[in-house]
């Protein structure tokens, strides 16, 4: 089943130019907040960022060609304090423990180390997208500190799609005061009407190629609706 959606999503991929356009600018984001050391990607997925950053350390729980490290997030096989960034592209929402990740994040990460994080927000428009037109749950009334209640299963593709919204806006005091030797550098909402529109890796698109494209260029003017449209959130946090 891994193996069937990674295939699907690969071949959305190849076939969606403006969904290739708008995970490029996020790709190259993510490499601007890339600090010094080896950075590795937790739950590579397809691998597409490894055209952007050739150098980068592929992991994930499903063995293919291209994942160089095959493990659970939960227990990453690297040496305490050896890793420059973690890069979680839309990984942290399918963890059934996120926690007992980011001590395993806080135990390899360097002084100065980064996670760099991609991942859904559910915002009010977003909810109603996610919930009725996407094949993964939102399940907002958890508390994702505890283990107890996030996941129950730890399938690759199972999911909660309100973890990271939850985490970082939710139980963010609560979760710095459980990682202190953690800061959040960047909380960045975003993705309006053109990721959407490309209707993802799983839905029909909605508008041509050229008018997504030109949408996604002007969604600089609509931060101001960030809170009730956005799609998606952005997040880097250092280890001190």
């Amino acid at each position: 089943m891994s193996r069937e959606i990674l295939e699907n999503q690969l071949k959305a991929w190849n076939n969606k130019p403006a969904l290739r356009a708008l995970y490029e600018q996020w790709f190259n984001e993510i490499k601007l907040n890339l600090t010094a050391g080896i950075s590795v990607e937790i739950g590579c997925g397809i691998s597409r960022l490894k055209e952007h950053i050739p150098d980068v350390v592929t992991v994930d729980i499903v063995e293919l060609s291209w994942t160089n490290v095959v493990c659970d997030a939960h227990e990453l096989p690297f040496r305490s304090g050896s890793i420059g960034n973690l890069i979680l592209f839309d990984v942290l929402h399918h963890l059934s423990m996120p926690m007992m990740f980011f001590s395993e994040a806080s135990r390899v990460l360097r002084p100065g180390g980064r996670m760099i994080i991609m991942e859904p927000y559910i915002s009010p428009v977003s909810w109603l997208i996610y919930k009725f037109f996407h094949p993964e749950p939102i399940w907002m009334r958890c508390n994702p500190l505890d283990s107890a209640m996030v996941k129950s299963s730890n399938k690759p593709f199972d999911s909660n799609q309100a973890i990271p919204t939850l985490i970082f806006f939710r139980f963010l005091k609560q979760w710095k005061e459980r990682f202190p030797d953690f800061i959040l550098k960047t909380r960045k909402k975003l993705a309006f009407i053109a990721y959407p529109a490309t209707g993802g890796f799983g839905g029909r698109q909605l508008l041509s190629d050229k008018l997504i494209i030109l949408t996604h260029s002007m969604e600089k003017y609509l931060s101001f609706s960030a809170c009730f449209t956005a799609f998606r959130v952005f997040v880097v946090i250092e280890k001190v």
